[in-house]
């Protein structure tokens, strides 16, 4: 759906950790792949109320 969209026109993609379980950043990786990214705009959101340390941060948005 995401490379459908892109191929119609879409150029901003607007996602967050909390979507998806935590996944949307993986799911929306995966589409991208291919020369997508660069056809489009990405913004996310960090969750804020998650975050208690610095390292937190870098668990939720790099994921392994």
């Amino acid at each position: 759906m995401i490379r459908l969209a892109i191929d119609h026109g879409v150029n901003y993609l607007d996602t967050a950790y909390s979507y998806h379980e935590g996944n949307s950043e993986r799911i929306v990786g995966k589409a991208l792949q291919d020369g997508y990214r660069d056809k489009i705009r990405v913004a996310t959101k960090l969750p804020v109320g998650m975050i208690n340390k610095r390292e937190e941060v870098d668990r939720i948005l790099i994921p392994s």
